[in-house]
């Protein structure tokens, strides 16, 4: 996965434009492109969560090499090199998301769903502080809706999904999640805070 650290779009884009394609074809630029960071990706070697976060992201950053491709084409990119810039900084940031999703431990549980490891004391943090503030007891039966908000109002600056910690409260049998939209607090838990 060293070649994906190493990688650098604005290398590869000079690259691209270095070939003898026209400037006006902007396919084949992004192709080459894409080509070359697909190559890094689908590798034997590659983890499962890179390969993810890629396909979610994929359709983002064909757009943005779309728009990045027709900008160079434009005879006042002196002018306009700040954007070009801006768009390769958003496409760097867009990789190392994929490098964190490979950074990122999970463990196979349920028959084959994944969970993050490093969830799990956020999860178990949140749950303590709804605790301490007696959400629990008050509120059996709550909307999901209702409880993201209070996980952002709790916990505003964590990197991970609200839906990644209600897996790891329901895995830690703290929570129920019925018809994905209520949440039933289980009020006799076999953990203690």
């Amino acid at each position: 996965m060293s070649d994906l650290k190493t990688f650098s779009f604005k290398t590869c884009i000079e690259q691209s434009l270095a070939k003898d394609t026209p400037l006006d074809d902007v396919e084949s630029s992004k192709k080459y492109v894409i080509d070359v960071i697909e190559k890094l990706i689908y590798k034997d070697s590659a983890p499962d969560s890179v390969k993810e976060e890629y396909k979610k992201n994929k359709l983002i950053c064909s757009k943005i090499l779309d728009s990045l491709f027709i900008l160079f084409q434009s005879p006042n990119l002196d002018v306009e090199e700040e954007l070009a810039n801006s768009m390769i900084d958003s496409l760097e940031t867009m990789k190392q998301s994929w490098i964190l999703s490979m950074e990122r431990k999970t463990i196979t549980v349920y028959g084959g769903y994944s969970l993050y490891v490093d969830v799990v004391p956020i999860a178990i943090q949140f749950y303590k502080q709804l605790w301490d503030i007696n959400y629990i007891s008050q509120n059996t039966r709550v909307s999901r809706s209702v409880l993201q908000k209070k996980y952002t109002e709790i916990c505003p600056d964590e990197s991970y999904r609200f839906a990644h910690v209600l897996f790891a409260l329901s895995w830690l049998n703290l929570l129920r999640v019925h018809n994905s939209n209520t949440i039933l607090f289980n009020q006799k838990t076999s953990l203690d805070f």
